[in-house]
C-alpha cells in the first residue's frame, strides 16, 4: 500500500466495522456511509507497542475491505480499532463475562490508556495506481473510579461489556464509574474524529453540507 496523498474524491464510506457506536457517530456527522465488517483476527504481535497494535489491526481491516468490497464510484474505505492499555497489558474485547470481570477488576479505581486508530483506504483509480492507506491514532487517558463488587457484578448483568475494549463503554452505564477522560471522549469510544476528518481531508473527501 502507498501512504502517498491521493487525488481521488470520494462521497461515501465503507465502515468495515460492525461497531455501533462508530456507525452513531458517522450518522452524527453527516457522513454518507454503509456498512461492511470485516473478520479479522485481533491478535496482539510479539514485540509490538500498543500504538502499533492498534494501528495494524485498523489497516488490516481496511485492506481486507479494499480486496473484498465491490467498491462503488466515490467510495472509500474506513476502518478503526481500539484498545485499553494498562501498564505493559493490551485489553481488548472481552471473550466471556468472566474475562470482562478480570479486565473490570483490573481497571478499577486506576488510571489507563484508551488507543484508537483509524485507517482510511483509497481504491486505485485505474490498474497502473496503488490503492491508498492512510492511518492515524489518538491516546486518551480514562480514570476510573473505585467499584464495589457489587458494582462490578451490576454492569456485568447490563451486557454492555460485549465487544467493547476493556470491557466497558464509556458513552454507555460505563460512564458512572468514569472519573475523568483526559483527551478525546469520541477517541474513546473508537472514532478519534480529529485523526479521521485530518486523514479525509488529505484524500479530498467531499463532505456534505
Amino acid at each position: 500500500m502507498s501512504s502517498t496523498q491521493t487525488a481521488h474524491a470520494a462521497t461515501s464510506i465503507v465502515l468495515a466495522s460492525a461497531s455501533p457506536r462508530r456507525a452513531e457517530l458517522l450518522r452524527m456527522l453527516g457522513v454518507s456511509f454503509r456498512v461492511a465488517p470485516q473478520d479479522i483476527p485481533e491478535a496482539v504481535g510479539n514485540g509490538e507497542s500498543p500504538i502499533e497494535t492498534a494501528r495494524r489491526l485498523a489497516a488490516e481491516k481496511a485492506e481486507a475491505a479494499l480486496a473484498s468490497e465491490p467498491l462503488a464510484a466515490g467510495e472509500i474505505v474506513l476502518a478503526a480499532d481500539t484498545i485499553v492499555v494498562l501498564g505493559d497489558t493490551i485489553y481488548g474485547k472481552p471473550a466471556d463475562r468472566d474475562e470482562a470481570r478480570e479486565v473490570l477488576n483490573r481497571l478499577n479505581g486506576r488510571r489507563h490508556e484508551v488507543i484508537s486508530a483509524v485507517a482510511v483506504g483509497v481504491p486505485a483509480v485505474t490498474p497502473a495506481e496503488p490503492s491508498v492507506l492512510q492511518i492515524a491514532h489518538d491516546c486518551s487517558a480514562v480514570q476510573f473510579s473505585a467499584m464495589s463488587v457489587h458494582e462490578i457484578e451490576w454492569y456485568l448483568n447490563t451486557g454492555e461489556w460485549r465487544d467493547a475494549a476493556g470491557g466497558y463503554k464509556a458513552q454507555g452505564r460505563g460512564a458512572w464509574f468514569v472519573d475523568a477522560i483526559h483527551g478525546s471522549f469520541y477517541s474513546v469510544m473508537g472514532l478519534p474524529i480529529h485523526s479521521l476528518y485530518s486523514i479525509l481531508k488529505r484524500v479530498s473527501f467531499r463532505f456534505q453540507r
